[in-house]
């Protein structure tokens, strides 16, 4: 991985969140039948997985990193280990010496059946029991251990670990750097989480909207790709969760609004930032479900809407399955391009920031599957109007707003001006600065 970080520079990338490389029952060498690498099982939270290497080679890995100014974020897996974790064995073995001492540190459905608790229903990933102060005590060394060796954590199944221990992880690693960085899984969202403990949410809302938007627009015709697949419903975390789009209108693009002004609905806390991403490694590609354009769209409004963009590797190149390896050799390099444009736009405009303000504008679309926004930075003045398309060839929108005629992303001529009728021809995507902001 040290050896390909050349690509992570060329797209822009600031922050390298790795998902689990410890010990685990299904680690890098688990074959793609059993669903490939996966790494959430975790059988030992001090030894990183044989076949990918040893601590020191990650320490070299985050060494690279830090020298292209790029952070690691460590991906802490504490609600649960695997039934193959020697905890686990010697609580479910009578016989084994430590049995008293380790059965109390899982919870237990019934313990005479040895049926643990788990989420899902899960069978190999047993909850820890956080009423077991040993356990806290354990889990905190583990935090101790890795926060040393990395610039953040993202919090596996936040929600299913007490607030309160999470609370004593945030003063913990305050009180020794206060850069540390800390994201949470927490599906749906919960407001509790968003209490100041961590510094950014995933935004399931925004996800599940971009997924049944998506689905809308196949499903009616719009969008239908040869690349569509089947949506394997048993493995997507996602899809065990209560809809998080409920009540919102997915079947028109405009639905991509609502998901942002939903987060002020569910008791967004003020400092509340938030994760913006079309895949990951719960979900299948959004490139093989939707079709190309619609990927291209949905990835458009990652970096166009407020908040943080995450890419999920390959996700940019063309990779068509969940966990399948890096396609080094074969990228789309017109997705790939896509990719650069969008994030060197938003590193290099205000008004596509975190910060900058969102705003419905008026516009009329001769298709359902086409939104238009504006984005305002208050401190420098300049305002975009972003147009977003999810169907297959262009749409018609007509802003009402003077914008100017070059799309920033492409430097194509887009149509619009001051003085036209500011109608626009898009195909996927079109950023256009507002003339009255020159």
């Amino acid at each position: 991985m040290a050896e390909r970080l050349d690509h992570l520079e060329r797209l822009g990338i600031d922050v390298l969140w790795l998902t689990p490389f410890l010990e685990a029952e299904s680690g890098f060498g688990t074959p793609m039948e059993f669903g490939g690498p996966h790494g959430y099982n975790t059988r030992d939270y001090f030894r990183v997985d044989s076949d990918l290497g040893t601590i020191a080679d990650f320490e070299a890995l985050v060494d690279a990193c830090h020298d292209r100014d790029l952070k690691v974020v460590f991906d802490l897996v504490i609600n649960h280990t695997a039934d193959t974790h020697p905890f686990y064995e010697a609580a479910v073995d009578e016989a084994h010496p430590d049995h008293e001492r380790y059965r109390d540190w899982y919870r237990w459905v019934d313990f005479d059946e040895r049926d643990a608790d788990t989420y899902f229903g899960w069978d190999g990933i047993p909850n820890l029991n956080y009423g077991n102060p040993e356990v806290r005590e354990y889990l905190l060394e583990v935090v101790d251990f890795w926060a040393d060796k990395v610039d953040g954590f993202r919090a596996d199944v936040a929600w299913g670990v007490p607030l309160s221990f999470w609370t004593e992880v945030s003063d913990r690693l305050a009180g020794t750097d206060s850069d540390f960085f800390l994201l949470d899984e927490t599906l749906p969202s919960d407001t509790e989480m968003g209490g100041g403990r961590f510094h950014m949410h995933h935004d399931d809302v925004l996800h599940d909207t971009l997924e049944q938007l998506g689905e809308s627009i196949t499903d009616h015709g719009t969008g239908e790709s040869d690349e569509k697949g089947t949506k394997d419903e048993d493995n997507a975390v996602a899809d065990e969760f209560t809809d998080s789009a409920a009540g919102l209108d997915t079947t028109t693009a405009d639905a991509i609004l609502e998901a942002i002004e939903d987060r002020q609905r569910r008791g967004a806390h003020p400092d509340s930032e938030w994760l913006l991403y079309v895949e990951n490694h719960d979900t299948d590609r959004y490139l093989t479900e939707y079709g190309r354009d619609a990927q291209l769209a949905a990835g458009a409004s990652t970096f166009t809407l407020p908040g943080s963009p995450m890419l999920y590797y390959g996700q940019e190149t063309g990779v068509t399955g969940r966990r399948d390896p890096m396609n080094w050799d074969a990228f789309d390099e017109g997705l790939l391009e896509h990719y650069e444009r969008l994030i060197d736009l938003r590193k290099s405009h205000p008004a596509l920031q975190a910060g900058a303000d969102l705003e419905r504008i008026g516009y009329d679309s001769d298709t359902d599957a086409a939104v238009a926004f504006a984005r305002t930075d208050s401190e420098s003045g300049r305002r975009v109007v972003v147009v977003l398309h999810f169907g297959t060839g262009s749409a018609t929108v007509e802003v009402d707003e003077p914008v100017g005629e070059t799309d920033l992303l492409t430097g194509a001529n887009v149509g619009g001006g001051i003085d036209r009728d500011r109608t626009l021809s898009v195909e996927t995507v079109v950023v256009l600065e507002c003339e009255e902001s020159n």
